[in-house]
């Protein structure tokens, strides 16, 4: 077999690799949802998270920065790709680039983080559950003496 035959096979694998790759995220979300659904947490942290944008944050990118400083990079970073991220996709590339939380309990982590976002006025709570920069948003208001966000993840 060729070197150019076996570039092709590769390719059509990988092709397949990521379909699969999809379909199990998928799978983990609906897992999640149930689980948040019937009050438990969520059991897959990494569903909303792919390979590629994961591998492409540099290991030391959010290290040494204010937490504010780090969700508004990934934010940026994401925001033509996937647009407004959840806590879990926040919380996973903060941590993939280098982030150091005050905890190493990852449930007070994410609730920091939660509480960080919901208090910051540059950051804005979008009905499904998700966060993006209230610049974003200009015909968006802001709910005034909103309770903590929940848990949506």
């Amino acid at each position: 077999m060729s070197d150019s035959a076996f570039l092709s096979v590769i390719a059509k694998f990988e092709e397949e690799l990521r379909h699969h790759e999809a379909e199990t995220r998928r799978i983990k979300r609906t897992i999640n949802d149930l689980c948040r659904m019937s009050g438990q947490g969520d059991r897959y942290a990494d569903a909303e998270i792919d390979r590629e944008s994961r591998s492409s944050v540099k290991t030391d990118e959010y290290y040494g920065q204010p937490m504010a400083t780090a969700v508004r990079m990934v934010l940026e970073r994401n925001r033509a790709v996937r647009g407004a991220l959840v806590v879990n996709e926040i919380y996973e590339e903060l941590i993939a680039g280098g982030f150091k939380f005050d905890t190493k309990n990852v449930e007070n982590a994410k609730r920091s983080l939660r509480i960080s976002l919901g208090k910051n006025p540059i950051f804005h709570h979008l009905p499904n559950g998700s966060y993006g920069m209230t610049e974003w948003y200009p015909n968006a208001k802001r709910e005034t003496g909103a309770e903590e966000p929940g848990t949506e993840e």
